[in-house]
């Protein structure tokens, strides 16, 4: 009966350690889970905001070409006076368009830098770094293992 009481102790430890490991590898994995998380949201924000300036960057081509199409107008008609009201507003569009433009830009580099470190993340130093926390930990418990085992046989 005390052999069995004694292997039943093992097994007990044994799924312990094994519940441990998996606590670990879990913590272990979370700060990426988290990051990853992070990056994914950035990219869905930037998305929305490249949404809102398209429609911002259209509105104002629509006046540009409305106000183009009005300047040949004034040609044909020989309206010097109307043409050069269109000429400045039209520089205030170009001007206007100006910003929405870069921003737009700008977002667009964030977001492929986002969709790197995403890439880069999931696909390589995530991959090798759990793979060589858990060769360790499988080691690691393997050790423990032995060493119960050893203390088990002792106590015999």
């Amino acid at each position: 009966m005390d052999w069995h009481i004694r292997n039943e102790e093992l097994n007990n430890k044994e799924k312990s350690l094994e519940d441990v490991k998996e606590e670990i590898v879990n913590l272990i994995n979370l700060p990426f889970c988290i990051i990853t998380r992070i990056l994914e949201n950035q990219g869905e924000q930037f998305n929305l905001e490249l949404t809102g300036l398209q429609v911002e960057i259209e509105k104002i081509r629509e006046k540009l070409q409305s106000v183009e199409r009005e300047i040949t107008e004034c040609e044909r008609r020989n309206d010097t006076d109307r043409k050069g009201e269109l000429l400045k507003e039209k520089q205030r569009l170009l001007n206007e368009l100006w910003r929405p433009e870069r921003k737009k830009e700008q977002l667009e580099r964030l977001q492929l830098n986002t969709k790197k470190l995403l890439q880069d993340a999931e696909a390589e130093d995530l991959i090798k770094m759990t793979i060589k926390r858990k060769e360790k930990l499988k080691n690691d418990i393997q050790q423990l293992k032995k060493q119960l085992e050893k203390k088990e046989g002792e106590v015999k």
